[in-house]
């Protein structure tokens, strides 16, 4: 390297070195004329010809940025060969010199430079410009310590296709995205590349460590360690973003880097302002059995990537209160930080529903019809006949899938912290599905409805049965249903119950003397799941007339009404009822804003969809399908945060724990297992046998005991999956009563058991 010092480059003369790195040196220069002051940048390749051209093309794309975050380029030029821009001096260096690497900052203090740089990345992609090397280096301080970004685009118009340094790839593999790896720049891989920076000022470290290659691959294929494990007053809602931010998929992160700064602060603004304390470094715990050491692996042998370093040390601090927030989508439009703009709106803009075609090609059902039966099913009298699968030609699993990094589980107290005086539990249970049975209703069953218009059907009361009584008594038995049951939920006062069934309706009754005020008959054909909102005053419906619908709860009257393009198989609330996801076999999951009824969401699932389930902070739902697996999704930005994979059939019921980061997910034959595990990093904390299909998971409302039922309902302990207790009537459907005392059961006998669960 040239010592150019005294040398005049284009109109500015060199004067001393004020920075250097892989691809150039930077000098503060002097105008020949004006005596105004510049930093000169001089790249080491020499170009020539057409590389020459390109680069004068690029630099001169960039000079016609003008935004106050983004440094201006007053110059350019390749002379004998030399490649140089003279742009804007910012005295005060770098970002990377103020937040050095190891030193993890408070939200609050990095929160302005988010809003500046994403400023500037926002103004850039409306000009159609990807800046394509965003990291710490390149963001400038000024005079004023506001940031100047630089460096768009210009790295990458040096390289040839005969021309890449193996230190430029180092110095912006940290934070390159995965589809920028595979040469497909878009505007979304700087919005990963800013979530990737933020990720390393909050911790101290980037999201993955270690040689060029590695760092890439671990971009294309594993998950970043959890940030509240690694600093634990790093809240859940923080660490939703900057994980949604970074998701492998440009289409499951934000709209622009605007809406994502813009979710960062909100979720900022959520916690309290704490003082931050230095870490204390501890390690994380050992895997407990094979299977859990071998989640541990990040990198396949098809990489031919070296072993991974031992997993980072886990940053303890002491905890701060977290509050539950929600995180709506954000809005395409700017916000502008400057402004002290209002938080984005919580009822987005409305998405048109458009039905997905049925299943077709060989095999498939015709349109709107039950799938034809392939296998029988003779273990468990009680259980259903039919599971029918779509053409295995559709969506495989691919053969390769890299295992997750393991991340250190965050513990109930963690969550249960800093004086937040008690949480709501969600009392309703999770909704079960059944994907196909024979009918076999008994005589006098209710055929097809003719009319969507509900029918008030009173009965007389029944005594109910005194308490109290032992665990597995069976307190009351409901008759009303003439068809297989498949849902049951419970009113948040427990008062009452909604069941669905294959006679085509859904019915609300008395809990405990079966007065049934309402039998509700908005649908067609056979209803798939109930569920009770929180509030109360609405109960959700789905079915095979492939339609989802919202009625009160007192009167029957259909409130809303939306069309998919196959059976609705699985419902669920939102804990604090501001959201209503539906599942279905057209491989969607839907979320609607329950004040607007907007949908904001269309989720596309790797399978067709059988069970929902929401996270208490009301920012994460989980859904079983098809394809084997569960997928955690980040209701903020639309994401996928995790696919669970360790299922062997498909996924029939999921329940998420009432505080925490715990799931349970229970699967088909011939899996059979219900299976515990950890959705940060996907890590099975243990599986449990059953003898039929888990066909529905229900939380008690303490989260002490699990519900998983099938042909058998059972009570697991869901710190060792251990068995307590066994009820022997049909557990196809199961719903715990809010205050934890009771479960209602039902399935095949076209009846609902109540029973002492305590």
């Amino acid at each position: 390297m040239a010592d150019r010092i005294g040398q005049q480059l284009g109109d500015y003369r060199l004067i001393r070195l004020i920075g250097k790195g892989a691809l150039a040196e930077v000098y503060l220069g002097e105008h020949a004329q004006e005596g105004t002051q510049a930093a000169v940048k001089v790249f080491h390749k020499r170009l020539e010809g057409e590389d020459a051209e390109r680069f004068q093309e690029e630099a001169l794309r960039v000079a016609r940025l003008n935004h106050p975050h983004i440094a201006r380029i007053f110059g350019y030029a390749v002379e004998e060969g030399v490649p140089f821009l003279a742009m804007d001096y910012a005295p005060n260096g770098a970002l990377r010199s103020r937040f050095p690497r190891g030193d993890p900052q408070a939200p609050g203090a990095i929160l302005p430079y988010v809003w500046q740089v994403a400023d500037a990345l926002h103004y850039a992609h409306g000009q159609h410009l990807v800046h394509r090397d965003v990291r710490p280096e390149n963001m400038l301080l000024d005079a004023r310590n506001e940031v100047l970004l630089s460096d768009f685009g210009i790295g990458a118009a040096l390289q040839s296709s005969s021309y890449q340094m193996a230190q430029e790839i180092v110095g912006t593999a940290t934070y390159m995205a995965p589809e920028q790896i595979e040469g497909q720049a878009r505007p979304a891989s700087d919005q990963y590349a800013l979530a990737a920076i933020i990720y390393e000022w909050l911790c101290g470290v980037p999201p993955f460590e270690g040689s060029a290659k590695e760092v890439m691959a671990k971009h294309l294929f594993t998950e970043p360690l959890s940030l509240h494990g690694r600093v634990r007053t790093i809240s859940p809602a923080i660490e939703a973003v900057i994980m949604g931010a970074l998701s492998k998929d440009p289409a499951d992160r934000f709209p622009s880097a605007q809406s994502f700064a813009a979710a960062f602060d909100e979720a900022c603004q959520a916690v309290p302002v704490l003082l931050f304390m230095a870490p204390r470094v501890i390690e994380p715990p050992e895997p407990e059995d094979e299977e859990l050491a071998e989640s541990t692996q990040t990198m396949s042998a098809m990489q031919a990537a070296p072993d991974e370093p031992d997993a980072p040390a886990v940053l303890d601090v002491p905890a701060a209160p977290v509050l539950p927030i929600i995180l709506a989508p954000p809005p395409s439009s700017a916000v502008s930080p400057s402004a002290n703009p209002a938080r984005w709106p919580m009822n987005p803009e409305p998405i048109v529903v458009t039905p997905k075609p049925s299943f077709s090609g060989p095999g498939a059902p015709p349109a709107g019809e039950p799938p034809p039966p392939f296998d029988k099913v003779t273990r468990g009298a009680s259980w259903r006949e039919v599971n029918w699968m779509p053409p295995a030609t559709r969506d495989p699993a691919p053969l390769f899938q890299p295992l997750e990094e393991p991340r250190p589980l965050i513990s109930r107290r963690t969550i249960l912290i800093g004086g937040v005086a008690g949480l709501t539990v969600i009392a309703g249970a999770l909704t079960w599905m059944q994907i196909s049975q024979p009918r076999g209703a008994a005589p006098g069953s209710v055929g097809p409805a003719t009319t969507n218009t509900p029918r008030v059907t009173p009965k007389p009361a029944r005594t109910p049965t005194p308490k109290p009584a032992s665990l597995g008594t069976t307190l009351f038995t409901y008759h009303g249903h003439s068809g297989f049951l498949r849902g049951v939920s419970w009113s948040p006062d427990g008062k009452r119950i909604a069941s669905a069934s294959d006679d085509h309706t859904a019915q609300v009754w008395d809990a405990f003397s079966g007065e049934q005020p309402l039998t509700y008959k908005g649908h067609s054909r056979e209803v798939m799941a109930v569920a009770w909102s929180p509030s109360g005053k609405l109960i959700a419906s789905g079915g095979k007339d492939q339609t989802l619908k919202v009625w009160d709860a007192i009167t029957g009257k259909t409130l809303h009404s939306f069309d998919f393009g196959h059976w609705v198989m699985a419902l669920a609330w939102s804990p604090d009822g501001k959201h209503l996801a539906a599942g279905s076999w057209d491989y969607t999951v839907q979320v609607w804003n329950t004040t607007t009824w907007k949908r904001v969401h269309n989720l596309n699932a790797p399978g067709w969809v059988n069970a929902l389930a929401w996270s208490s902070d009301n920012i994460h739902l989980v859904s079983g399908d098809g394809a084997k697996v569960a997928v955690v999704w980040n209701i903020s930005t639309g994401g996928k945060i995790l696919t669970y994979r360790r299922h062997t059939a498909a996924v029939l019921a999921v329940a998420w724990a009432p505080v925490g980061n715990q799931i349970a997910s229970g699967a088909d034959l011939p899996d059979t297992t219900v299976q515990y595990w950890n959705r940060l990093n996907g890590a099975r904390l243990w599986s449990a046998k059953m003898e039929t299909p888990a066909t529905s998971l229900a939380w008690s409302p303490d989260g002490k005991r699990l519900a998983a039922g099938g042909g058998s309902a059972s009570l697991l302990n869901p710190a060792t999956g251990a068995q307590l207790f066994t009820y022997q009537g049909d557990g196809s459907a199961l719903a715990w009563s809010p205050d934890g005392k009771y479960i209602a059961s039902g399935g095949q006998p076209t009846t609902v058991q109540v029973w002492q669960a305590i």
